[in-house]
């Protein structure tokens, strides 16, 4: 495995840029059989393995023209001992057809895209209908939770745990190169601006280098150094941007535990639109954030430039600091997980209604994906490679389980998994450690909930109907009204959905004054929670003031795919005053 990467001379010029990488290697026992007889045959005498140049460059279907290169290690290493891997990358300049990631102003250079791994990357065909059109077998599922041999290996890199970084990066003057790591030092060598960095602890084998003119923005957080790097032309979401980090960084540290790193950088890149989140750095394009349309006071959009760069600091905790066995349901512990730190913090900024709107508009889109997707769906704890699933599912479920379990003990679930694998080594975790930590921190009534959140494919149906509403003496007010409740499940296999028997449900009821779609149910003049056993239960509720509407389930706990008939209007013209 490996243990250590330095990157002693990485220049970014005109012309192709060359790196010069000398991994650390370590053996293990996990050796192929021929090495472990020659290990135990032999004295080792381990030395360096020099590759002058390498091309990665796929160009056939056969495992050499892909760039797979075998090398025998002789006489082989004996546990503990290491050796150097020392070897050249040149990236070639861009042709018709084939995109180099190296342009004059806003490279941006993923480790995986580039540089050679140690070990085969499962790069095999996903989709069942190409599988089928080659006469490929079914895709081999992931390995099951529970397979303790397998917990090793974490979702970067089977093949690697935690692993020192250093780098020195040197580019063009007047451009900034980024890399993972703190800031050793900055100087200029044959004309070129050159960078150290280097990382405070061990990082994942994850990393990216960025350079490019930039503006900066910085601050300085409790401790922590904030660095903004933009194209001038793209200033406008930069304060913004500031702004989310430091609420992020609050609300984090605050429920979480510590932030790890004493630096959060963020680095503008062109063309794509994604972000992604590195140790300590992110990524950020300028489509995704830079020259997003500010949602400002419109609170029917929701402020998707704010809510990226919280879910790409959520990954500092949860991908980062927690890193999930490779196995089903890995990518819940780095996805799900971040998109319910963002979506906490983004009700921390901005309030209820802008993060319920963001929870909304993810079931819009669960709901769509899941009927395009060509490979049957898993639930939650199980799935594979829906993403559809991971992030816009997982966001709802941490939705729910707040409503149900308490924004509190959801917090603290959390604490307590990053309490115990925060920033360590394997076993990695997987989500049968989150539900533990889930189910551990919720009542007994939440228990069912978590069930059929994570272990199942669960959607509910619920309905208002024959409502009535009497002025009481003295001045109050009672809605009467059935509330009608179904849920099924859905076979993960097939898709066939059945009757979920018996009903066990707790259901939120509420009156409003106004319509609740308007402020997405987030000022009822009452909640209440109703234990539902029948498909109809008879429901009475008293408040105050005169309400105008009655809704299950107003603030979205549950998953529906119809939530229309959830809501009535209360006919108030029709209401009888209570006899005296």
């Amino acid at each position: 495995e490996l243990t250590s990467i330095s990157i002693d001379n990485a220049t970014h010029q005109d012309e192709p840029l060359m790196e010069l990488i000398r991994p650390k290697l370590k053996s293990e026992y996990q050796q192929k059989k021929d090495a472990e007889a020659a290990m135990a045959a032999r004295e080792p005498q381990p030395k360096p393995i020099t590759i002058d140049e390498m091309d990665t460059r796929p160009s056939d279907f056969t495992l050499k023209d892909m760039g797979y290169h075998r090398f025998v290690i002789d006489p082989p290493l004996r546990p503990g001992q290491s050796s150097s891997l020392s070897f050249e990358v040149r990236i070639a300049p861009s042709t018709i057809g084939r995109a180099s990631p190296i342009i004059p102003n806003g490279t941006f250079v993923d480790h995986n895209r580039v540089f050679p791994s140690i070990g085969l990357r499962n790069t095999q065909m996903d989709n069942p209908d190409k599988r089928r059109k080659y006469n490929l077998p079914p895709r081999e599922k992931m390995q099951e939770r529970d397979n303790a041999k397998v917990l090793r290996h974490n979702f970067f890199d089977y093949h690697n745990d935690r692993l020192n970084f250093s780098t020195t990066f040197c580019t063009q003057m007047g451009q900034t190169a980024v890399a993972p790591g703190s800031l050793v030092r900055e100087y200029e060598d044959g004309g070129q601006a050159c960078f150290e960095y280097k990382t405070q602890k061990p990082i994942a084998n994850f990393f990216a280098f960025v350079s490019a003119k930039f503006l900066e923005k910085t601050d300085t957080h409790k401790g922590i150094k904030l660095r903004i790097l933009y194209d001038k032309a793209h200033p406008y979401n930069v304060d913004k941007m500031m702004a989310a980090l430091k609420s992020g960084l609050d609300s984090f540290q605050t429920r979480y535990g510590p932030y790890q790193y004493d630096h959060v950088r963020i680095m503008e890149f062109p063309y794509r639109s994604f972000a992604q989140s590195f140790a300590g750095t992110i990524p950020f394009s300028e489509n995704v954030g830079f020259i997003q349309d500010d949602a400002g006071k419109d609170r029917e959009k929701v402020d998707l430039m704010t809510y990226v760069t919280l879910h790409e600091l959520g990954h500092q905790y949860y991908g980062h600091q927690i890193l999930p066995a490779q196995v089903k349901g890995f990518n819940v512990l780095s996805e799900s997980l971040s998109e319910n730190a963002a979506l906490t913090a983004l009700k921390d900024q901005m309030g209820w209604e802008q993060a319920k709107r963001r929870r909304d508009r993810s079931a819009d889109e669960y709901l769509m994906l899941r009927t395009t997707d060509k490979k049957a769906e898993r639930p939650l704890a199980l799935v594979e490679s829906s993403q559809y699933t991971w992030y816009q599912k997982g966001m709802m479920v941490f939705w729910g389980l707040t409503g149900y379990m308490g924004q509190d003990n959801v917090d603290l679930a959390m604490r307590d998994l990053l309490e115990t694998f925060s920033l360590k080594e394997a076993p990695y975790p997987t989500t049968l450690d989150l539900v533990s930590a889930l189910r551990g921190r919720a009542d007994k009534a939440t228990q069912s909930f978590i069930t059929d959140s994570f272990d199942k494919l669960t959607f509910w149906d619920l309905k208002i109907k024959d409502h009535t509403i009497v002025k009481n003496e003295g001045g109050t007010y009672t809605v009467n009204f059935t509330l009608v409740t179904g849920k099924k499940y859905a076979n993960e296999d097939t898709g066939k959905e059945i009757a979920a028997q018996p009903l066990t449900e707790v259901i939120e009821v509420g009156l409003f004054k106004a319509d609740p779609s308007v402020t997405a149910g987030g000022d009822a003049l009452i909640y209440k929670r109703i234990f539902v056993s029948l498909k109809e239960t008879a429901v009475s509720l008293t408040v105050d003031t005169l309400p105008a509407y009655v809704m299950a389930d107003p603030r979205a706990w549950l998953i529906e795919r119809n939530t229309k008939d959830n809501a009535q209007k209360l006919d108030t013209d029709a209401m009888t005053a209570l006899k005296q």
